[in-house]
């Protein structure tokens, strides 16, 4: 699988486990989702599937791990953006999730 097909995979899977959330967890999900889909490559949702290409198992079997590490790694970049750490502005050429939206949100994002 090539590092475009992996990332394409991933991003699909990570918008299904978003969707018909709603209520009182939607802003969450809005901050969520800004961070979680404001760009990057997808290297480790890739090395995802490709760990489990040469052990034989099958792409869809991955493709929850694939998503679980991208999101894991969507998190520490957000707090690692907080004002208690780096406090950046912007991530990937747009604001980032605590001066999108609040600390508070970026927090729990």
């Amino acid at each position: 699988m090539l590092l475009k097909q992996s990332a394409l995979v991933t991003e699909g899977y990570m918008r299904s486990y978003f969707e018909g959330i709603d209520g009182d967890l939607l802003p969450l999900v809005e901050a969520e989702t800004y961070s979680l889909f404001g760009g990057g490559k997808r290297i480790r949702p890739f090395l995802v599937f490709e760990f489990c290409r040469m052990l034989g198992g099958e792409e869809r079997a991955a493709a929850p791990f694939a998503s679980a590490i991208e999101m894991i790694h969507t998190y520490s970049l957000i707090h690692d953006d907080l004002p208690c750490m780096d406090d950046d502005t912007y991530r990937r050429g747009r604001l980032t999730c605590h001066k999108q939206f609040d600390e508070a949100t970026a927090v729990l994002a």
